[in-house]
């Protein structure tokens, strides 16, 4: 979490949602979240191109797309419903995830990279084995 980023972000009191000032956000949400997922690889002792199937937080194509070209995955292994459900907010990463387990996208053994952040500049990623819990 990074509150220094905090003038970003306002939600008014009795509003709905937080809602951010200009577009200060977008590559600040773009450099978390690489950094995050290049710490997970790390962690994992995997690299990017063992990926099978990139899973991002839902919030916004842009972000999605610089993401996954930072870290080196092609857009074919990259699970994306935003274009079917809008941004869910914190649903986005279940929700993609399923959707390409019901098409068919993930095997058993496949590594899974998913990468979050959100709502206060928060992030978080970890590296799966799909049907075998984290990679360590």
């Amino acid at each position: 979490m990074d509150g220094s980023l905090q003038p970003l972000f306002f939600s008014d009191r009795g509003g709905s949602g937080m809602t951010m000032r200009g577009p200060g956000g977008v590559p600040q949400a773009v450099r978390v979240t690489v950094e995050s997922a290049t710490k997970s690889l790390e962690r994992a002792k995997v690299s990017a191109s063992e990926i099978a199937l990139f899973v991002p937080h839902q919030a916004n194509v842009r972000i999605m797309d610089a993401v996954a070209e930072r870290l080196g995955i092609p857009a074919d292994r990259v699970a994306s419903v935003i274009e079917h459900t809008g941004n869910t907010s914190s649903a986005s990463i279940p929700i993609a995830l399923t959707d390409a387990a019901n098409s068919g996208r993930l095997a058993d053994g496949d590594l899974v990279l998913l990468a979050g952040f959100g709502a206060g500049m928060t992030w978080a990623s970890a590296v799966w084995r799909w049907g075998g819990g984290p990679v360590r």
